[in-house]
């Protein structure tokens, strides 16, 4: 049992999706896990019948790329192709099962955002607000061209900071490209890094210190 994604919700609950397999049914495949005090408790056996799969055999194409929790206590599923909203009871608020290379997600204040390959709007890789309610994604902000983002943070100083080519980059919609903020090619950090976050919220970001390190 390993978690492929997990995300702690904002009060306190974590929530795992694992990748498992079942030696006495054969069964091989993703379920979604709710974890109180360390505990895990299994919410959905199979996470391909949250996006309304029948056949158990197709569980192995839905593949997780992002797990998160929003205020109102609802989940959020995406997977290669898909994205399902799921209330705080379980039940489904939004499923679009027409997308392609969903990413993962970010959040900025109480709206989770999807990063996704939009060939109907942006043609190319775009972050577009997610809106239960109104059961479809808003309008996209769309990455520079050619760029394939690892990981999103939405802040202040630019529209999105993002994770690409070994390096930090912050954009801003309407640029004509992205701008490098800190590189780790001729550092001694790694340049494989996948996840971008921020610790301490009150952290003020010295752009002109990245440059100087990197």
């Amino acid at each position: 049992l390993s978690y492929e994604q997990y995300t702690t919700a904002p009060d306190g609950t974590g929530y795992g999706i694992a990748n498992y397999y079942d030696e006495t049914t054969g069964f091989s495949g993703f379920r979604l896990d709710k974890i109180t005090e360390g505990e895990p408790s299994v919410l959905s056996d199979n996470i391909a019948a949250l996006f309304g799969a029948e056949d158990p055999a197709e569980a192995m194409f839905f593949f997780p790329s992002g797990l998160t929790a929003d205020e109102a206590g609802r989940l959020y599923i995406a997977t290669h192709q898909s994205l399902v909203v799921l209330n705080a009871d379980m039940t489904p608020a939004l499923l679009l099962d027409n997308l392609q290379s969903c990413q993962g997600f970010a959040k900025r204040d109480d709206t989770v955002y999807l990063l996704y390959y939009d060939t109907e709007n942006t043609g190319g890789y775009a972050l577009a607000p997610i809106l239960p309610e109104e059961k479809k994604l808003g309008d996209p902000i769309a990455l520079p061209e050619g760029v394939r983002a690892d990981s999103l943070y939405l802040g202040e100083g630019y529209d999105v900071f993002y994770l690409s080519a070994g390096g930090l980059w912050g954009y801003n919609t309407g640029d004509p490209e992205g701008t490098l903020l800190m590189s780790m090619a001729n550092s001694n950090l790694p340049n494989s890094f996948s996840e971008l976050a921020v610790l301490d919220s009150g952290l003020k970001v010295n752009h002109e210190a990245f440059l100087d390190y990197g």
